[in-house]
């Protein structure tokens, strides 16, 4: 640890911290028979559809396969309209291929309807599709853009105002590029971590994000099933309850 980069050291990502972490091993300690006071942990720190049992959306995934193994579109059955839009955006990579290296601002085709998209939406405002850039993520593109913007030492650091509360993104990669310092722990964390421990609710404490001197939240994000949600809310309930009970 001391040959490492000190501001990736200290860099913190709430909704992938330490509570995510230990609820990934309590539920392999779940698997292997260990004794809980619940049988599954419920993760509300993040917006992960598929991890909560969401069903997926089949357009995208059959159009994704097309694009992945072609003769699919001859032999699969697919509808018209899922063949049409492959052949569209394999039509715009290098050789047909979705394996082909892309522009630096992402394929052609796919910013061009973008753009198409942003013109419609603005009321016939002409976007231009040169001026897209496509990411991997809002992750990615955030990071890119604060890279971007990075630069002095001293009294002329940049500096970066976010708004508060806000998405622990930023303040991670502030970390990162050394434009602030870290802040400790906070009464949230516990608030989270025994919420975690005693319930299986994975939530993120809200000093991940940013709140007003002196006042405490949690941020979640609600996407299990509805045949779950009577237990995820009774759970909740339960702990809310017994917590501010004990500390007030």
């Amino acid at each position: 640890m001391d040959t490492l980069n000190p501001c990736i050291v200290k860099m913190e990502y709430s909704v992938r911290g330490p509570l995510v972490i230990r609820a990934t091993e309590i539920q392999k300690q779940l698997k292997e028979g260990k004794q809980f006071p619940f049988k599954e942990v419920i993760r509300c720190n993040i917006g992960d559809c598929h991890a909560m049992e969401q069903q997926y959306i089949t357009f995208i995934r059959q159009v994704v396969a097309c694009c992945t193994y072609p003769p699919l579109m001859e032999t699969a059955g697919f509808p018209a309209d899922v063949v049409a839009r492959a052949k569209k955006l394999l039509g715009g990579c290098g050789g047909g291929s979705l394996g082909a290296y892309s522009d630096s601002s992402g394929v052609e085709v796919i910013r061009k309807d973008i753009a198409s998209y942003i013109t419609r939406r603005d009321g016939g405002v002409k976007a231009n599709s040169d001026n897209i850039m496509l990411s991997t993520g809002a992750s990615d593109g955030i990071k890119s853009i604060l890279k971007l913007l990075r630069q002095g030492d001293g009294q002329t650091k940049t500096g970066i105002m976010i708004p508060i509360p806000q998405y622990p993104l930023y303040s991670a990669t502030i970390a990162e590029y050394d434009m602030q310092q870290s802040e400790g722990k906070q009464p949230d964390f516990m608030y989270a971590w025994e919420l975690l421990e005693e319930y299986g609710l994975c939530v993120v404490p809200g000093s991940g994000f940013g709140q007003k001197a002196g006042t405490y939240h949690f941020r979640m994000t609600i996407l299990p099933p509805p045949a779950k949600m009577q237990d995820f809310l009774k759970r909740l309930k339960e702990f809310h309850c017994k917590f501010m009970e004990k500390y007030q």
